[in-house]
């Protein structure tokens, strides 16, 4: 893959949506189905590993559950929440004939409506950029089901000091 720019614009495009995908969902906002879901279910590689802040760490198959089960569970009885991300950065670039990426990038979630509430996490990912169907791997991006061009492989989590404050306002863009 000779375009990084490319494969840079598509990881943090793929990032941003899926936390959008993530806002939606717990507020509602997308229904309760399979189609919908596999929006997520699609975007993780098999064996993907999540750790998150408090050190728990889940394979796929258990955040996959825990996520479908928190359908709408915001914004019915109390605020809708707000998902963002701000600062997304190529950590490592692949090697010109790999299909490999790591970021970085604070997610910040809150209240809608309480600029006061937004909680930062900085995360750290490894993503891979599948080859197209019938090509070499490395060669040409393809698309993993139910993204963009990028699948997760990991993700690990830690929490942001509450002395570090979002540099937006919520409105991931």
């Amino acid at each position: 893959m000779a375009d990084r720019q490319g494969d840079f614009s598509a990881l943090e495009r793929e990032i941003r949506d899926l936390h959008r995908f993530f806002q939606d969902w717990y507020n509602g906002a997308i229904p309760d189905t399979d189609e919908s879901f596999q929006r997520f279910a699609g975007a993780l590689a098999p064996g993907f590993l999540i750790v998150l802040p408090d050190g728990r760490a889940l394979d796929r198959e258990q955040i996959l559950r825990a996520v479908r089960t928190e359908n709408a569970s915001h914004g019915k009885s109390g605020p809708e929440i707000r998902i963002w991300v701000e600062d997304v950065r190529l950590r490592i670039p692949p090697r010109t004939d790999g299909d490999l990426l790591i970021a970085t990038y604070e997610e910040w979630q809150g209240d809608a409506g309480d600029d006061d509430s937004p909680r930062g996490r900085l995360s750290t990912g490894v993503f891979r950029i599948p080859p197209a169907p019938g090509t070499a791997p490395g060669t040409t991006p393809g698309t993993a089901p139910g993204t963009d061009v990028v699948e997760w492989l990991h993700v690990h989590e830690t929490w942001l000091p509450s002395s570090i404050r979002p540099k937006g306002d919520g409105e991931d863009g």
